[in-house]
């Protein structure tokens, strides 16, 4: 079975700036198959996000996709942030 899904995030900081991350500057190919079809490997990523763009002096930066990914935590519940395609 073959999984096929598509992942963009958005960072917003407290000061209003603004950004589309680039998935090719952080992930293989493989990779962002990957983690576009697993909800684990979105929430890893989205905290992976949140730390590089602290680093690049985004303030409380926040990553969304639909919603603000960056301080969820990966458990074994239903993940609401999945939409039906």
């Amino acid at each position: 079975m073959e999984k096929v899904g598509y992942a963009t995030f958005t960072v917003k900081d407290s000061t209003g700036k603004i950004e589309l991350v680039d998935n090719s500057i952080y992930l293989s190919p493989f990779q962002e198959k990957m983690m576009s079809t697993q909800a684990d490997f979105i929430i890893q990523y989205a905290n992976f996000l949140k730390t590089e763009y602290e680093q690049k002096g985004f303030k409380i930066p926040e990553i969304y996709a639909a919603v603000d990914l960056a301080n969820l935590k990966d458990t074994f519940a239903p993940k609401k942030f999945i939409l039906p395609f």
